[in-house]
């Protein structure tokens, strides 16, 4: 069986170690013009993730209505089957 660390040493190590290559990253691939940074902050502003949430959340209505329906026909057919049965038909 493998030996644990008692301390936390080396996640601490592996954040810095993340911390510093993401500064590293947004250093390098950052606009180095300043108007370049108005035209990105202004994509975000757009904010293409509520875009797609609003996609996603159509989607999930519709499933959730088609599921009411499908739930609803079935109920509805297991009923008159039980009925049918009790009746002795």
């Amino acid at each position: 069986m493998a030996k644990r660390r008692a301390s936390g040493s080396g996640f601490w190590a592996g954040v810095m170690l993340g911390v510093a290559i993401g500064v590293t990253a947004a250093l390098l691939f950052g606009p180095q013009n300043p108007s370049e940074g108005e035209t990105t902050r202004g994509l975000t502003k757009r904010n293409p993730s509520r875009e797609l949430l609003g996609r996603l959340r159509n989607r999930y209505e519709e499933a959730r209505l088609l599921g009411g329906e499908v739930y609803q026909r079935a109920k509805d057919e297991v009923l008159s089957s039980y009925a049918r049965a009790k009746s002795g038909q």
